[in-house]
């Protein structure tokens, strides 16, 4: 094969499946030849001769095999290889292209005889290539043998046992420089390796049979279905015992894989191994209609197989080009061979079971056969895999066409009247006896219903250390403030706009009735906690707003007296915690120069039906006092004494108060009753100490003109009236009268 200088494009490739017939069709291709000479430098070889007579005389061939590597072209159409088929022929700028149906009559070249032996060994060889550098000069070094007879067959014995030679080769051949090159030659023992397995990889006896999948185990509880499973091995007088890591293999229409890199198709999975493939199913396929798995054979050592498949298809094709003016040749090639086997499976039909179940009382004794429950089955503990659904007649129901044995999972869905879902689930074990044809013997699994609680649990914090404390003393039996306000706590719960009704069945205990805007009779919205607990049993599912609306005496509301919470199914106790906090005062007694002064005696005064009246409190020490509703008013527990200017009361109830002062300090005018300023008010969005002040003016000396002024203040609201100002003012109003008149007599 001359090389030409440039090199060329030209519209063909052709790619149809065949041996030896190919389809007279002209197809239109880039084709492109470059050099490709990996030795380095050129370096010349001989093969065996095509130089006959008439060959040299028509196109003045040399009567010599001498070759050099400078000529090696590579060949690509399209981008992919093409192989030189025909040694010798020249390529020209002027190639056009042409189909030719048969390889059996290659053009004035009657010596090379195109056996279908040597087609197959072309194929087998150029199903194995190697799509680099080297593996393409090797590919082509091997198309060459063939085709100058250099090798005359593909012995797999030879081969296997590391004899790589052509049987027929001449002295310094491609094959010489192509074993000097260790990268080179790796490949060409790796196409001659791969080649020779075509011939050596046995059929196995099992291959294109229908096979039976054996029902191999009940499916596991994450399956919801019996697995069909079977194993087929390579044969014992197999040579070639790693049969399957040649083969790719490929499901019904699936897309091949290597065999041992396993697949899915089709509700069928295939995992191979280097010498067995094991076939598994959880897909009943009927007989007549058996699943179809195809191996076959393109497998390279490197794992490129199907990589180059792909590129080939399944093809086997031919092209032959033609200098349209003196009818100079250069046939080009690319072909793909494949060896196939089949198998086809198949499953019998799965047993089918069959589970009961009935709804007792909580008691467990008596089936609850008003209204109808519903539960569904799931056939794993996630709740993932549903089987089937159950409505329940007269307490009881089925679920049939199970297909498996073990454990399954029941969830009730809805409860008969009356009565709450059970939450989670129940699980039912299947065997063997619990078929659908043995269904009337099998047992019933009783499900019972539970009741479903909302529990509150109120604690307060304590007014002296202001640490939590369990809240006891509540209204368990109705009390009333001093206020005249009755005990709390006092809750209502809502969903939406209607209130959770209730019955009371013992002190803080109810049960849910319905949900209303207005609480028929022999229900209420008001719920009460004993001892700091309420509990509500059978509540319902669903989001509900529950809201403090009284608290204890003493006690301010939670600063967030309303809670959003979410029963769910699952939630058999849901509890509610509120903390109360403590209502308290600051009071401190000041001079007109905004400093703390000691001394002086005060009541705390509350304000009831329109007047205040004292407040009896309880002194801890210091400056601190704590309010105590079993106290009543006497001199012992109403007078307050500052410490450091400071009095301190922690616990009061909610309502309008006032310091009064009783004695002033040393030094200092009293302040009357209706003139204190120290008044407060404690709410229920009281959640700290309010602080107050009431400060005292010193007292003045007796003989200053000071206190000979006379001053009548009257408080009227918030205005206060001077009427030494309006007295002084009438006065000079009444000479400047007088005078005007005189001057108007005179």
């Amino acid at each position: 094969m001359k090389h030409n200088k440039k090199s060329v494009l030209i519209t063909l490739i052709i790619l149809f499946v065949g041996f030896f017939f190919l389809p007279n069709k002209v197809f239109a291709a880039t084709v492109k030849a470059e050099k490709n000479n990996p030795f380095g430098s050129n370096k010349t070889y001989y093969t065996r001769g095509w130089n006959t007579s008439l060959i040299q005389k028509k196109y003045k061939y040399p009567a010599h095999n001498y070759r050099e590597t400078s000529n090696l072209e590579k060949f690509t159409v399209n981008g992919s290889p093409l192989f030189c088929i025909e040694p010798g022929a020249s390529f020209s700028s002027k190639i056009s292209y042409n189909v030719k149906p048969t390889l059996q009559k290659c053009i004035y070249n009657p010596k090379w005889a195109w056996s279908a032996t040597k087609q197959k060994m072309l194929q087998k060889i150029m199903s194995c290539y190697v799509n680099k550098e080297d593996g393409i000069v090797s590919e082509q070094a091997l198309v060459w043998e063939i085709v100058t007879g250099e090798r005359t067959s593909i012995n797999a014995s030879n081969i296997f046992k590391g004899n790589y030679a052509p049987n027929n080769k001449v002295s310094k051949s491609l094959y010489d420089l192509i074993k000097s090159d260790k990268g080179m030659y790796k490949e060409y023992k790796n196409i001659l390796i791969c080649a020779a397995r075509f011939d050596s990889t046995a059929t196995p006896s099992w291959a294109s049979t229908t096979k039976a999948l054996s029902l191999s185990s009940v499916a596991s509880e994450s399956q919801s279905k019996a697995e069909f499973k079977k194993t087929y091995k390579v044969d014992s007088g197999n040579a070639q015992k790693d049969l399957f890591k040649y083969y790719s293999c490929k499901i019904g229409n699936s897309g091949a894989k290597k065999c041992t890199d396993g697949l899915t198709a089709s509700g069928v999975t295939l995992k191979c191994s280097n010498n067995s493939c094991t076939i598994s199913t959880q897909k009943e396929i009927a007989k007549s209609s058996p699943v179809k798995i195809t191996f076959e054979y393109y497998y390279l050592p490197n794992g490129d197989a199907l990589k180059y498949r792909n590129e080939l298809g399944s093809k086997t094709s031919w092209a032959q080009f033609y200098e349209t003016n003196n009818h100079d040749r250069q046939s080009l090639m690319v072909g793909a061979m494949k060896k196939t086997f089949t198998l086809n499976v198949y499953t019998g039909s799965a047993p089918k079971y069959a589970l009961k179940v009935q709804k007792v009382d909580e008691n467990g004794k008596t089936v609850i056969t008003a209204g109808t429950a519903k539960f569904a089955v799931y056939g794993d503990s996630k709740l993932k895999n549903k089987v089937c659904e159950i409505t329940t007649s007269k307490g009881q129901g089925e679920c049939k066409g199970l297909k498996r044995t073990g454990k399954y999972y029941v969830v009730e869905l809805q409860a008969p009247t009356g009565h709450i879902k059970k939450s989670g689930y129940t699980t039912v074990n299947v065997t063997s006896a619990d078929t659908e044809a043995n269904i009337a013997k099998i047992k019933y699994t009783s499900i019972k219903n539970t009741d479903r609680h909302l529990i509150m649990d109120k604690r307060t914090l304590d007014p002296e250390t202001g640490k939590v404390m369990s809240l006891t003393g509540d209204s368990c039996t109705v009390k009333t403030c001093d206020n005249g306000i009755d005990n709390g706590p006092v809750f209502e719960i809502k969903s939406g706009n209607k209130y959770v009704c209730v019955t009371e069945i013992s002190n803080g205990k109810y049960k849910y009735k319905s949900m209303n805007e207005n609480c028929p009779s022999g229900t209420t919205k008001e719920i009460k906690t004993c001892n700091g607990k309420f509990d509500i049993i059978e509540i319902p599912t669903g989001t509900f707003v529950v809201t403090e609306t009284k608290t204890v005496c003493g006690s301010t509301l939670p600063k967030n007296p309303s809670q959003t919470i979410t029963i769910k199914e699952t939630d058999t106790k849901k509890t509610v915690t509120m903390e109360n906090g403590v209502s308290g005062v600051v009071f401190n007694k000041l001079n007109e120069n905004g400093s703390l002064i000691n001394g002086g005696k005060f009541a705390l005064q509350v304000k009831q039906n329109g007047i205040y009246i004292d407040v009896p409190l309880k002194h801890q020490a210091g400056s601190i006092y704590v309010y105590d509703s079993s106290l009543t008013a006497t001199s012992d527990n109403v007078i307050l004494e500052t410490t450091d200017g400071i009095i301190n009361v922690k616990g009061l109830p909610v309502g309008d108060y006032r310091f009064v002062e009783k004695e002033a300090p040393t030094g200092y005018d009293a302040i009357k009753d209706k003139d204190s300023t120290a008044t407060f008010t404690i709410s229920d969005a009281s959640n700290s100490d309010i602080q107050v002040n009431l400060t005292n003016k010193k007292a003045k000396l007796e003989g200053s003109s000071d206190s000979a002024e006379l001053i009548v203040t009257i408080i009227t609201g918030r205005k206060v009236i001077n009427y030494v100002l309006v007295i002084g003012g009438l006065a000079v109003l009444l000479v400047a009268l007088i005078i005007l008149r005189n001057k108007s007599k005179k």
